[in-house]
């Protein structure tokens, strides 16, 4: 578990020991303060930092996380694997990331990280 802070973000990336034949987890979790000062729905901040960031991911879709709370999530392939990020607000103005790289027996785990947070 490493901790980090810099302008405005919070972050935690977590991995776990393995053996050698156990693929490597890890996921960076954040809490991005004030990145949504107008206070948007997060389906309109998402949509906004996809046009701001000129970003073109692979695929996007709405995620419910807990069973109450949306959040959205992109994916992306690159050199290192497929790569998905998600999105969630906290205390309307705060965004909580989660991204990891894709592997279907660990999507389970990081979808509990997120839906286990408090608004």
């Amino acid at each position: 578990m490493n901790a980090g802070s810099g302008r405005d973000r919070t972050s935690l990336q977590s991995s776990k020991p393995r053996r050698s034949a156990e693929p490597k987890r890890v996921a960076d979790l954040a809490v991005q303060k004030n990145q949504n000062p107008k206070r948007l729905a997060i389906e309109e901040w998402f949509a906004e930092q996809i046009k701001v960031l000129h970003a073109s991911p692979e695929s996007t879709g709405r995620v419910t996380l807990g069973g109450t709370r949306c959040g959205f999530s992109m994916e992306n392939t690159n050199s290192f694997g497929k790569q998905r990020d998600t999105f969630t607000l906290l205390h309307e103005t705060d965004v909580l990331s989660l991204s990891y790289k894709r592997r279907a027996e660990f999507d389970s785990i990081y979808t509990a990280m997120l839906a286990s947070s408090e608004s």
